[in-house]
């Protein structure tokens, strides 16, 4: 309720004027550095947002921006709820549409899996929904296998060859997770790997450190620029040979599916890329508009002469979110 004794970006102060957008109204296209350097009708955009749990794609980078902002303050300086963060953290993800906060999002993540040691299916679905995924977090990941004498599971096998940077080949194709390109690699990966691949802990670890977005966070105040050490499993990469040997002969076997092939498997994890694809007019590279009927319509649902129940109506907002 008025300015706060410490500066912080993202503090939503009550005081300050409040203009929620008219329909028809043009909507701002400019952002701002902070809640209360925001105009009265980004403040209502912004707490629409916020109250609507977050589940649109903000409309400027500035909003999931100064969300951060709060975030990172409650995780390194409060010292709670970092679990509540990290997932919140991991649903915004898909959201957004920004390169450079997706990383930095990306990043703070990873700060947060190191910290709190997520359980290994939940860092395995984090890394699945990721086409890129930090040295770091692959080495959490593989870490609970290492020196085991498990075989490495094929799903984790398979997300490690699809978002490691340092395995891929020149020239390779982009492969989009999915169940039928897993159920492709798993015989030829237990196969050539004979049961699966055997790790060992390495010898040396990988030094992380996370530096806040949020300006006014003191870094000498926190230990979150002080490095946290996980093993470091890229520095040889001659013990990935037979996964990569593996991985060689399934882009020979991989076929990436076809939109229409996968629309029929859509609710469990759509192939974004493709359902993109097929929505968006042929050559065009502008950002896709499309409507929920058309979304219901690729979905298989008859929306002009059918009335959807209540079940059918949320699987077409959740595929649209």
């Amino acid at each position: 309720n008025g300015e706060p004794t410490t500066p912080e970006p993202s503090c939503i102060d009550i005081t300050l004027p409040i203009d929620f957008p008219k329909q028809g109204e043009p909507l701002p296209v400019e952002g701002a550095e902070s809640y209360a350097g925001m105009t009265p009708l980004q403040r209502g955009i912004y707490l629409t947002w916020l109250a609507g749990s977050r589940i649109q794609p903000p409309l400027h980078m500035c909003y999931p921006s100064i969300w951060l902002y709060g975030i990172e303050r409650r995780t390194l300086i409060d010292k709670l709820d970092l679990g509540l963060c990290i997932n919140e953290a991991f649903r915004l993800l898909p959201l957004l549409r920004w390169e450079i906060l997706s990383d930095n999002l990306i990043n703070f993540v990873t700060w947060l899996a190191i910290k709190v040691w997520l359980p290994d299916e939940d860092l395995l679905a984090l890394c699945r929904r990721l086409n890129k995924v930090p040295e770091g977090l692959l080495g959490i990941l593989l870490n609970s296998y290492a020196n085991s004498l498990l075989p490495l599971p094929s799903a984790v096998a398979f997300t490690l060859m699809r978002t490691c940077e340092k395995l891929h080949r020149e020239g390779e194709p982009q492969v989009i997770d999915s169940n039928e390109a897993l159920a492709t690699f798993t015989p030829i990966y237990k196969d050539i790997c004979k049961g699966g691949l055997i790790l060992t802990k390495p010898e040396n670890t990988l030094k992380i450190a996370y530096t806040p977005t949020n300006p006014t966070i003191d870094l000498e105040k926190i230990k979150a620029n002080t490095p946290v050490e996980v093993p470091n499993f890229f520095e040889k990469l001659e013990i990935f040979k037979p996964l990569l040997d593996s991985w060689e002969v399934f882009l020979t076997a991989y076929k990436a599916p076809e939109p229409e092939i996968n629309l029929a498997n859509i609710g469990e994890r759509p192939d974004l890329e493709g359902f993109i694809k097929t929505l968006r007019p042929e050559g065009s590279d502008l950002p896709l508009l499309t409507t929920l009927d058309k979304i219901g319509r690729l979905m298989g649902f008859d929306t002009k002469s059918q009335k959807l129940n209540g079940k059918e109506r949320k699987a077409i907002v959740d595929t649209a979110d």
